[in-house]
This record gives structure tokens, sequence and C-alpha cells, in this order.
């Protein structure tokens, strides 16, 4: 699809990405594909002040690689990134000097339509206003025309047959939620206005997973914002579907439920994308380097196993699991290229980065082999990493979460001992940080909460408060914490933060899991809080009869069933919803997908999502 959109673009061009484009290549075609259709080069649209920019151009200039074109890949409404497009543009021209390319083309993921929806003002011309914007923008003095500004139909990365998300740097990325207030100084109207862009940016990027499916939407909303998109959603023009089928798109609120994904489950997809979050899609192509900072694709079309699907495989998989087969593969891969592997034979249950390292390079020094294995290449390098400890995920964190759920069903009193004795110990400088401490918090609150009580009260509130400004004035130094006000009144700030902090992770809903939303839908039973909003004529109908008591459409009724949670989905809720539905057996043949807005999140990105409302 990226190359229908843009082959006349493509050969002999630099190609300028976001971060969000940068995954959506990396888990789609690959550098590898980049450089068989001809792209010069790959910089970052987010670094175009920064020295890695100036030195990647100015490479490509030493080796005397001119580009024809500057084709710049952007996932969000381009109104955010016009400076940045201009600035890039001015900074392509100077290091090229006059060599340099003279036309520009501006492509985004994002529709005419919703960047229309999201701001009529802004975009009342579509793509013309824009157009209009980037060569005022850049001026005459460049000698840079604006060949076009385009959409790009890709919404979404794939993790096999059930699974996808949207990029985590993106417009439709958000893990924020109704229920925090901002104390941030920004005006409430812009934060309305920000919110509502995101909102139709998901709503619009959900009707072209629909057309990438061949379905039509029926939104089935649980939560507040989750209402809002499926309202935009409701007025979207849909495709004409040549299956005629609908499908039912159940759209969740992350913050309904913020202990599961902060869990640390041990799934390898986990510790996967963890590892692999390091650095950005900043670097030539033609860069030995460039799988640190745009990796290849784990789907590369010449390799004959990426059909089971590697990643779809080790969704469900724990790391010990995944590592076993990652080696199993990798000495089949050795086999089928008719390679021998010398090195020692390791033990049959452990696995350790240095025999994946060493089955690797028997694959990497036979090119024919090295591009036939890249995806799988591509994984065991990130289990090697994993390996030698570059992974979030420890056994110690999951058995202190362990701990915080027992004290939880205890009682808040039970919590409360436990928050406060491992404040205590941050403070000493031990080795839990104030970070995972509140998070125990939110996730100890929510735990109390689904049991039947009341959460933690305002005086052990007071307590935890008291003791967090506490620590987190011990680790300022040593600790990033990104609620601790910076300047000369931290200090004094400091205790009402930790107060404001506490209330916010104490307040949290306690909802339903993924897991339990999934077993009603597949057991037929009805979801809590669930409102169906009519995207189809059909659909118009049986949700307003439901409005007047006569009946309304339910997700069971739909063979193909989309669960989609604003704020993204971790991998062990992946892994959850793919193991409930292979255990229904009253409901086979019916497909269940589950997406996110934001990338497969990882434990800490739910909080850090929380004190970004702070």
């Amino acid at each position: 699809m990226l190359a229908r959109s843009l082959a006349r673009y493509l050969p002999g061009s630099l190609l300028v990405v976001d971060r969000g484009w940068g995954e959506l290549i990396a888990h789609g075609v690959g550098v590898d594909f980049l450089k068989a259709v001809g792209v010069v080069g790959v910089v970052g649209i987010d670094d175009v002040d920064s020295r890695p920019l100036v030195e990647s151009l100015a490479a490509l200039t030493e080796r005397r690689t001119g580009y024809g074109h500057v084709v710049v890949l952007s996932t969000r409404l381009l109104l955010d990134v016009e400076a940045d497009i201009a600035r890039v543009v001015r900074a392509a021209k100077d290091v090229a000097g006059g060599s340099a390319y003279q036309k520009v083309v501006v492509a985004t993921n994002i529709s005419e339509a919703a960047h229309v929806d999201a701001d009529p003002v802004a975009y009342a011309g579509g793509f013309r206003a824009v157009h209009g914007r980037l060569v005022g923008l850049m001026g005459d003095a460049t000698g840079v025309s604006i060949e076009e500004v385009l959409h790009v139909d890709v919404p979404c990365m794939v993790f096999g047959k059930n699974a996808f998300a949207f990029p985590s740097r993106s417009g439709a990325s958000f893990l924020g939620d109704s229920t925090t207030t901002s104390s941030s100084g920004r005006d409430a109207a812009d934060l309305e206005r920000e919110l509502q862009a995101r909102i139709v940016v998901n709503a619009h990027l959900l009707v072209s997973v629909s057309k990438m499916m061949d379905v039509q939407p029926e939104a089935f909303c649980v939560g507040p914002l989750s209402e809002r998109v499926g309202n935009v959603l409701a007025y979207v023009p849909a495709h004409d579907s040549t299956r005629n089928v609908r499908a039912a798109f159940c759209i969740v609120d992350r913050a309904l439920d913020t202990a599961t994904p902060s869990e640390h489950s041990g799934y390898f997809l986990q510790q996967m994308l963890l590892c692999d979050a390091a650095g950005g899609p900043i670097d030539n192509v033609d860069d030995d380097d460039a799988v640190d900072k745009l990796r290849p694709s784990m789907f590369h079309p010449g390799d004959a196993s990426t059909s089971s699907g590697y990643v779809e495989f080790l969704t469900s998989k724990t790391q010990r699991e995944a590592l076993l087969f990652v080696r199993k593969w990798l000495k089949e891969a050795i086999r089928q290229s008719s390679l021998k592997f010398t090195g020692r034979s390791s033990k049959p249950g452990a696995v350790s980065a240095e025999d994946l390292e060493a089955l690797c390079q028997v694959l990497r020094d036979d090119p024919a082999a090295r591009v036939r294995h890249s995806s799988l290449l591509q994984i065991s390098e990130i289990a090697c990493r994993c390996l030698r400890g570059h992974a979030a995920w420890d056994e110690g964190k999951s058995k202190a979460e362990h701990v915080a759920r027992l004290s939880a069903e205890d009682g808040p009193d039970s919590l409360t001992s436990l928050i406060l004795d491992e404040l205590a110990a941050a403070k000493r400088g031990g080795v839990m940080s104030v970070f995972d401490v509140v998070r125990h918090l939110m996730m100890g609150s929510f735990w109390l909460k689904r049991v039947g009580g009341a959460g933690v009260e305002e005086p052990q509130r007071a307590a935890i408060a008291e003791a967090l400004a506490a620590a987190c004035a011990a680790r300022r130094g040593e600790e990033k914490m990104s609620w601790i006000p910076e300047g000369a009144e931290a200090d004094e700030q400091l205790v009402e933060v930790s107060r404001n902090v506490v209330e916010v992770v104490c307040s949290l809903p306690a909802g339903r899991s993924l897991r339990e939303m999934t077993e009603d839908l597949l057991s037929k039973r009805d979801v809590p809080g669930m409102r169906h909003i009519g995207t189809s004529i059909a659909g118009l109908v049986k949700s307003g009869l439901g409005r007047i008591g006569i009946g309304s459409g339910s997700p069971v009724d739909y063979e193909i069933i989309v669960v989609f949670v604003l704020g993204g989905v971790s991998a062990g809720e992946l892994a959850d919803v793919r193991a409930t539905v292979d255990s229904s057996g009253v409901n086979a043949g019916r497909m269940v997908l589950v997406g996110g807005s934001t990338m497969i999140v990882d434990p800490n990105d739910t909080l850090e999502s929380v004190f970004s409302e702070l």
C-alpha cells in the first residue's frame, strides 16, 4: 500500500519520517523494502533542529548521493508539524547546496476528511490549505516547491491475525482519561480542542481499519471517551463494502482498567517491544547500524516462515517459552539454508544470549540466508538484548506486584502499610523506585475496589502523600520523576503535587478487564455500561429502538468483533484475549480482533499518562 501510494516519488528520494511512521515502517515494509524501491536515505522529522539530522544529510552529500524528492511522512495532523516540515526542508537544502532536490511531497496516514472534522477552520480548504501554509512558511528563498499533499491509507500495525495497534507517537495516541483534572496551567479550551482532535482521528482511523477488513463498522462503546469516538464514527461516511458484512467495533476507555496493563506479565512480546524502543528512525538506510534506529520488518516477504507468523505465535508466550522457540527456529533456518553450526550445543532447557548470538552469526555470514531470515534475525537480536538485561521486566517486579495484590485483597489498612513501607525503603535508596511504589498504589487501589472495598480513604491517603513527598525529595537527583516540578518553588510544590498524585491514582475507576469483557461478549452476556451507537441504517434503527426500550443490537449478533481500547493494550491482555477466544467452544468461527490507539503499552505507560494530566 505504501508503494502504490508513493510509487512515483520514492525512487531517489530522501524520506523524512516522524516516529509514528517509523513504527509503521518497522512493522510493515521494513528498511530492506525502502532500499529496494530506491530510497536514498531516511531522517527523522522529530529531530529537525538536532545534530543527527545535519550529520545524516551531510553523509549523503559526502557520498554524492543526490535526492530528487523529499518525501515527508506524518502520523499527526499536519497543522501540528507544518513548522517542522518547513525547517527540515530548509536544513536539507542548506546541507545539500546546489545539488539539492527541488520538490517536496507531504503524506499523512490521516485522511483529508479527518483533518477537516478535527479543525474545520484551520483545514477549511482541506489539503489545499496545508499546501498554501507550507508554501508561505518556506518562502521563495528555498527554491523548493511543494509537489503534493496526500493521504496514504496505512492506519495501523498488525500483530498477527487478531491484533493491531496505531503508532504510539501519532495523532491517534492517547493514554489520558476523562477522570483527571489538569493543573498544568494550559487553557481548558485548548485541552478540549486537542482531545477532540484525537477523538476524531481515532474515529477516522477505525473507518480505515474497517476498510482494510472490508466490513461496515457498528460502534458499541464503554466509557465517556469511547462514546465520543462512537458519536464521531456515526457521521463518518462508510466505504462501499463488497462483502456487505457488518462488524461490531467495541470501543473501550483505557481508564476503566489501569491495573492490568500496569502488570509485568512476562510475555515476550512486551519485552521485545521494550528492548526495541531505544533510538528513533534517524539514520541512512545504507548504514549497517540502521537496525537499531529503524529496524527491518518482522514480516519480511522473503521469509517463508512469516506465513505462520512469528509475532502472532509469540504473543501468548512467556519469555522462557519464546526463547526456546527462537533457538529452535534459528537451528531450523540454518538447516534449511544448508549451513553448518560448529558451536557447542547448549543445555536443552536453558537459553543464553551467547547461544542465540552464535546461531544468528551463522545466518548473517551467508548473504542469502541473511535476507531470507531477516525477520527471525531481528527477533533473535531483540531476544539477545532481553537476555543481557536491557528489558524493563524482571522477575522481582512481578513478585512485588503479586505482594501488592495480596495486600489489597486483605483490605485498605494492609495495602497502606505496604505502600508506606515501600516508600520508606525507596527514601533510603532501596532497589524499588518511587515510580514503582506509586504504580503499586494505583494497582492496589484498583484491586481494592474490585473486591468490593471502598478503596484507600482520606486519612490513609494523607499519610501516603506525606511519605511520597519525603521519598521524592530524597530521590530527586537519582530518579527521573515526571510529576516532580522543577524550579525555585519545587520544595514548596512537592507536598501539594504528592497529594494530587495520591488523589488521582486512588480515584481511578475499577472497570472490567479486557479478558472479562471478552468472556461476556463470547458468552452472550451484557457488558456493563456498554452503549450501542448505530453507524449504519440498520444500526441506527436498532440503537434507536434500544433507547425507547424495544430492543437493541448486541456485539454477539456479529460474526466479527473488534475490541478497540482507547489508550492501547498490553501484551498480557493480547494473550488473555487470545486464550479466552481459543477456549470458547460455543463461538467457534467468530472472529475477535483486539486493537489499541497506542502501540502495545508497557507497564509504565498508564501511570505516566496519569502524571501527564497533573
